[in-house]
């Protein structure tokens, strides 16, 4: 094909590639050096989100996180849309089987991507139940750092129950090892120093 039978790029699908996966316009622009640093740089972006959220967890940083995610998806967009137009049919010509085969790889890899996501970095869960009201309540989701191997007095665990056909529990650390842990009067002592627990719901507490 001549350059006088090129084409212009559609500027809509463009966009519509780049909403699907960062890059992809870019290489339907025919811009393929942009297109991968485009692709590589949302995963840093994904990256870099999930440890600052694991980092420092709040909802501030949590919809920070978002904010950012999102602005860098309208900018990769609007540059496809904006660069479909403006190079007409002065483009670097990319075969049709390329763009195919990405979506087709991409259909593939982003499950399996998940799926290593959840398995070794972080996992989301939504509490069931009211067992850590009022701290947590049902409907509530929370992000797990599945990396973290150093836990404290107060912090707030998921793990399976062996005991329990590997339920999925969620609780908060009273004791650590060397503690001695005792419910006397419906008080929690460790160590025999009573607990402030004013995140605690009283009404469910038990003695023996």
């Amino acid at each position: 094909m001549s350059e006088t039978e090129m084409k212009p790029k559609k500027w809509w699908l463009a966009g519509i590639f780049s909403l699907y996966l960062p890059g992809l316009g870019q290489l339907y622009n025919g811009q393929i050096k942009k297109a991968i640093v485009l692709y590589i740089s949302s995963y840093l972006i994904v990256i870099a989100s999930f440890v600052l959220i694991l980092s420092a967890p709040s909802l501030t940083v949590l919809v920070l996180a978002g904010v950012v995610c999102l602005a860098y998806i309208i900018a990769v967009t609007a540059d496809a849309v904006v660069s479909a137009r403006k190079l007409g049919t002065n483009y670097k010509r990319v075969s049709k089987k390329i763009i195919v085969v990405v979506i087709l790889c991409s259909l593939v890899l982003n499950p399996l991507k998940g799926a290593a996501t959840k398995k070794s970095l972080i996992q989301a869960y939504k509490i069931p139940s009211a067992s850590m009201a009022p701290t947590l309540v049902p409907g509530d989701d929370i992000l797990v750092d599945k990396l973290s191997d150093k836990f404290t007095r107060g912090d707030i665990v998921v793990f399976e129950a062996p005991q329990r056909d590997r339920k999925i529990f969620i609780k908060r650390i009273e004791g650590i090892p060397g503690d001695i842990v005792e419910i006397r009067k419906k008080e929690l002592l460790v160590n025999g120093k009573p607990v402030d627990e004013r995140y605690s719901n009283a009404s469910r507490c038990w003695s023996r």
